[in-house]
């Protein structure tokens, strides 16, 4: 296909080509056969390369090049060394003049091996007619030629195959990548078209389907490469990359050390062969690869317009989505403060060598905004430790706008005192359901870390409670330096985010983000320093942005709809108890999620 990037394509085939080549005398016995004439036996040898050996096509083409390599590197010699295919040559140049020059020295340099070029073919009638007044061969191919297994008609310079061959199995499991070229015309407008494809079957070993997606990825990658190679595009040609998969996309954009074994082999052959910031996320109905695993008949693919062409909004100047569809999701991202969203957990209890006997318990505040963590110790469970404990946060980090936390009688009476004492200026607390702790995942999560850090600090030692606040307040210090993001691919970007930039408003904690020789005496060295911390700010606000928020993986929930409704009966159920003695409620209130499905109801006994 590389010849018809040219405007002007050209075609011909080596008259005889095998057997332009003769076999050695000590090789020809190899090649004995019989030969009967008039009831007479002849033992015969070949002397020349026949067609039909296996061996043929790589001593023609060996010959070939050994003859090529003896001439200086002009364009034909680079054209016929590149662009010969057995005994086919497909080649091209974008004026008619120049084709003619390639003619004549190309029929020269094989002419000079023996071997006479034939069956020309051409797109332009111009090089038709010089063809027949300039060269020995008259012979020009108009109908259809056989072009590496395709029919080209070099009249309406089109190609047509024999047959499309698709399965038609819809239950078999596959993957695969397709490539488009976009091409800007003369006049302005873009045109999108189909370049190459290929699927494989699923491995017989079952595979998760985010693996999967990424051996489509991989074929995509090595498609890719094999389209530059072949195609010879210069480095100005830009290229992107497409997957419906989250979860490949924040793989191949991550570093490779980070998964195991199977996907860190795969992402390394990815980035080897792409940048990570080429591929991006598209929908996946819109996604032309599908296409490749469904399992489409003749007729319907010949219909289908996105494998052909590819989805519309390749056509954009950016190939970018610009279209939000219809039922999705959209969100707008604002800056909050931090722990401005809080969530609160106990865990414990945990025991001192100064208070034998007395138990002390872990206050958790999570911030919902950038996973950082506030730890607190505190002497019991009672409302009046953990407002003592509350007050001590607020002092630190200030007033939440809004707490989350489950649904125990300790925190519904921590929430009603709370209101009481600051009115409107408190924060709003909203309870998980009750039994449901998976609905406080995110601290829930942090809660554990604290248990294996706090476990794996202290082992077997015996802490006074002095000694247990210091351990917490490391430990607390170390979940806030954990990496929110990989190391980016910025080069101006060495380090990873974590929560703790947030908080200190720089990255080091033992170094001052403005370091001065002499106090902050005046006011304007005042205002330096707090623009200086603005703008650090601001790049974590901005590669949080860009490294965190946008490698999130998309939700997509599998509810559509719910049986339950105002007014249906349910069993509530309860842990300690046998189901026949569950007790019997109606639904009163439905509490519907932002993707308008109900997994949490309101009831009443």
């Amino acid at each position: 296909m590389r010849f018809r990037r040219h405007k002007v394509a050209l075609c011909f085939d080596i008259e005889k080509a095998f057997l332009q080549i003769s076999v050695r005398p000590e090789d020809r016995d190899v090649h004995r056969f019989f030969w009967q004439i008039d009831n007479i036996v002849r033992v015969m040898r070949i002397t020349r390369v026949p067609f039909g050996n296996k061996a043929s096509p790589f001593l023609l083409n060996a010959t070939i090049r050994h003859h090529l390599s003896q001439y200086p590197a002009t364009k034909a010699i680079k054209e016929l060394s590149e662009n010969m295919y057995c005994d086919d040559w497909l080649s091209g140049v974008d004026s008619v003049d120049g084709v003619i020059k390639l003619m004549s020295e190309a029929s020269k340099v094989m002419s000079e091996a023996g071997m006479k070029l034939c069956k020309w073919s051409s797109n332009s009638s111009e090089v038709a007619e010089n063809i027949q007044r300039h060269f020995e061969d008259k012979s020009l191919e108009n109908d259809s030629v056989k072009v590496i297994g395709m029919r080209w008609s070099p009249v309406e310079d089109t190609f047509t195959f024999d047959g499309i061959l698709v399965p038609e199995d819809v239950s078999l499991k596959g993957y695969g990548a397709v490539i488009y070229l976009k091409v800007l015309e003369v006049d302005g407008s873009i045109s999108i078209s189909l370049l190459l494809s290929k699927a494989r079957v699923s491995p017989l070993r079952p595979v998760t389907l985010p693996r999967l997606e990424l051996l489509g990825a991989v074929v995509g990658a090595k498609l890719l490469g094999s389209v530059v190679n072949s195609l010879q595009l210069p480095d100005s040609v830009k290229y992107f990359c497409w997957t419906d998969s989250s979860a490949v996309l924040q793989w191949i954009r991550s570093e490779t050390t980070r998964w195991k074994m199977c996907v860190c082999n795969r992402v390394a052959q990815i980035q080897e062969l792409t940048a990570p910031e080429s591929w991006h996320h598209c929908i996946g109905k819109e996604n032309p690869a599908d296409c490749l695993t469904r399992g489409l008949s003749a007729e319907e693919i010949l219909n289908k317009p996105l494998w052909f062409q590819g989805p519309q909004w390749l056509k954009g100047p950016n190939n970018e989505m610009d279209e939000v569809n219809e039922g999705s999701h959209v969100e707008r991202l604002v800056r909050a403060d931090f722990f401005s969203i809080t969530g609160v957990d106990y865990a414990g209890p945990l025991f001192t060598v100064d208070a034998v006997g007395k138990k002390f318990y872990i206050l958790l505040f999570t911030c919902c905004v950038v996973s950082a963590v506030h730890i607190e110790l505190c002497g019991s469970l009672s409302l009046s430790d953990f407002l003592l404990a509350f007050r001590r946060f607020v002092a630190r980090r200030g007033m939440p706008s809004k707490i989350l936390s489950d649904n125990t009688k300790r925190f519904q009476a921590a929430a009603r005192h709370i209101a009481d004492r600051y009115t409107d200026d408190g924060p709003k607390w909203s309870f998980n359901a009750p039994r449901a702790p998976w609905r406080g995942g995110v601290w829930e999560r942090l809660v554990r870390s604290v248990k294996q850090s706090l476990k794996k600090t202290i082992r077997n030692r015996s802490l006074s409670r002095v000694e247990l606040e210091t351990v917490l307040f490391e430990i607390e210090s170390c979940i806030n330096g954990r990496p929110l993001t990989y190391v980016s691919d910025d080069p101006e970007c060495n380090e990873a985010l974590p929560p703790a930039h947030f908080l200190l408003g720089r990255h080091d904690s033992h170094k001052l983000a403005v370091e001065a020789k002499e106090p902050i005496v005046s006011r304007a060295m005042a205002r330096e320093a707090s623009f200086q911390i603005k703008r650090q700010l601001n790049k974590f606000w901005n590669l949080w942005h860009k490294e965190c928020i946008q490698n999130l993986p998309l939700v997509r929930s599998s509810l559509r709809g719910s049986p339950v409704k105002i007014g249906s009966l349910v069993l509530l159920r309860e842990d300690n108890s046998p189901r026949l003695r569950w007790p019997l409620a109606r639904v009163v209130r439905l509490l519907p999620g932002r993707d308008g499905c109900v997994r949490t109801v309101t009831t009443q006994g």
